[in-house]
């Protein structure tokens, strides 16, 4: 699996937690706690893999560098 499929993988967890929360009155510490540590990996996956490979794509560079920021 590459570094694009995985960061969709994660979209969509994080869309499914995200959805279970709002569904959810029990459990919810425990999917915030899940959600929290999703969002911590996919943040990794993003500025370790993703954002280095495309920072020289001359397209891409601004964006890569704006996402750097936030």
């Amino acid at each position: 699996m590459d570094a694009i499929d995985l960061l969709k993988q994660d979209h969509r967890k994080v869309e499914k937690l995200f959805s279970e929360i709002e569904k959810s009155k029990d459990g919810r510490d425990r999917l915030f706690t899940e959600l929290a540590t999703e969002l911590t990996v996919h943040a990794e996956i993003e500025e370790q893999l993703f954002y280095p490979a495309v920072q020289n794509a001359k397209q891409t560079h601004d964006l890569v560098l704006e996402s750097f920021e936030e």
